[in-house]
């Protein structure tokens, strides 16, 4: 599994670098591999999965018997 990082420019506004522009690290890919390994755990259990962005996913399984 791997996590790929970009360097941002921005502005400190407060701190020790304030009033200067510094390098930030960020990912730059949410790492799809763990999001995949706690949606699996979670919903195959019957936990409701908050994935941010997209909203809120639950599996639910509804039966209709017919005669």
């Amino acid at each position: 599994m791997a996590l790929k990082v970009k360097a941002k420019e921005q502005y400190q506004n407060i701190g020790k670098y304030a009033g200067s522009y510094r390098y930030v690290m960020m990912p730059e890919l949410y790492c799809w591999d763990a999001a995949g390994e706690v949606i699996k755990a979670w919903a195959t259990e019957g936990h409701s999965v908050a994935l941010p962005g997209l909203g809120t996913m639950r599996f639910g399984v509804r039966s209709i018997m017919l005669r």
